[in-house]
């Protein structure tokens, strides 16, 4: 640690201000980098836990696979219009994606009353 006195004779002033060398911007740097692979971390996690969601439900009949990527198609096409047309709305490209990923999770589930077993259905 450096310390460095400043003086003003004329205001009769002293002010000593401590400086570290070195350290400092690498440690911050640092932490940076280890912040930004944690995020993307925890993106991949949740797109791959929406996936595997999606797959449950797939495998199950609950819906077709082409149905799922044509919703996610058309809700990203429907956005980047209304992107395009409403830029007041302020709707951003991530804001985009994340709806494209989560619109074939759009589901209802409902009691089937002869059954009794729970079905999820796409509305309509």
């Amino acid at each position: 640690m450096k310390a460095i006195r400043h003086i003003d004779e004329n205001e009769h002033t002293a002010m000593i201000t401590l400086h570290q060398e070195q350290g400092v911007y690498p440690r911050i740097l640092s932490m940076k980098q280890e912040l930004d692979k944690k995020e993307k971390a925890i993106t991949r996690q949740y797109w791959d836990t929406v996936s595997l969601l999606s797959n449950v439900l797939e495998h199950n009949q609950l819906k077709e696979a082409d149905q799922q990527d044509r919703i996610g198609y058309y809700t990203k096409q429907i956005y980047r219009q209304l992107q395009k047309d409403y830029p007041e709305y302020g709707i951003t490209d991530e804001e985009i994606e994340t709806i494209a990923h989560l619109a074939p999770m759009n589901i209802t589930v409902r009691q089937s009353r002869q059954s009794g077993v729970a079905r999820a259905t796409c509305p309509d």
